[in-house]
């Protein structure tokens, strides 16, 4: 009996780890993420703005 608690336990102790682990890199990840996405937003708009054409636009012309 005490074997299966213990058996119960860890694996419960296992998840809460895990999920810890995986909510905290996820959380860590997604600011890079928002700031990349908004610096292309940023970089696209003063494209369109000021006519600009990236290097790869002007190559493939």
């Amino acid at each position: 009996m005490s074997l299966i608690l213990f058996y119960c336990l860890s694996i419960l102790l296992l998840f809460v780890i895990a999920f810890t682990f995986i909510s905290t890199l996820v959380a860590k990840r997604k600011p890079i993420f928002v700031h990349k996405l908004q610096v292309e937003i940023v970089k696209n708009h003063l494209e369109q703005i000021y006519k600009l054409n990236t290097f790869e636009d002007s190559v493939h012309q």
